[in-house]
């Protein structure tokens, strides 16, 4: 759960490439989506979301990322 000033929010890991961020309705209100074998991501957020609150959710995405990795030795 994300709290943003009075809104709740709840950051979805659909699978280790996709993240959804929802409200506390249900409804999508940004989404992280891997490209696949081309590379890159596509972020869709709307326009009024900070654009450091954006940064944030894509480095946390990808933290969650690497931690779900298995260590190879």
């Amino acid at each position: 759960m994300l709290a943003l000033g009075s809104a709740l929010y709840t950051l979805i890991m659909q699978n280790t490439q996709n993240y959804v961020l929802q409200n506390a309705a249900g409804a999508v209100v940004a989404r992280i989506v891997h490209r696949g074998v081309t590379g890159g991501w596509d972020i869709d957020a709307p326009s009024t979301m900070s654009a450091g609150l954006v940064c944030g959710l894509y480095v946390f995405s990808r933290y969650l990322e690497r931690e779900n990795e298995f260590l190879t030795v």
